[in-house]
């Protein structure tokens, strides 16, 4: 499967790390320099599902402001009702406005745990 064409000498292989289902190296990739890198490690965690949902819960309180966006995306593709608490947390206690807004869509895009 092949989500993202990138050039191969600088750039990981997300496609071998998603058939390991290697989560902790992907959400490892959701800080790494390229954007294009981050989106394409977040867009493979949202396809791992629930295999992912405790890491990327633990995630979701790194320092870095383009892990907590990529785990957002990866929530909100996953869909799972577990991840409510921890986002309504993210709404009202990041930093970001720009993590608050990503995790308000996502709020939205899962709905309520009722």
């Amino acid at each position: 499967m092949v989500l993202l064409q990138l050039p191969e000498q600088s750039y990981p292989d997300i496609d071998r790390l998603y058939r390991n289902a290697d989560i902790p190296a992907l959400i490892r990739l959701l800080d790494h320099k390229d954007p294009r890198v981050q989106w394409h490690a977040a867009g493979t965690l949202g396809m791992l599902q629930e295999k992912a949902l405790p890491l990327l819960l633990e995630a979701l309180h790194s320092p870095q402001r383009p892990v907590r966006l990529g785990v957002i995306e990866a929530l909100s593709t996953i869909r799972d009702t577990r991840a409510v608490a921890s986002l309504i947390r993210t709404l009202d206690l990041d930093t970001s406005s720009e993590v608050r807004w990503a995790a308000a869509i996502a709020l939205g895009e899962i709905g309520s745990p009722d």
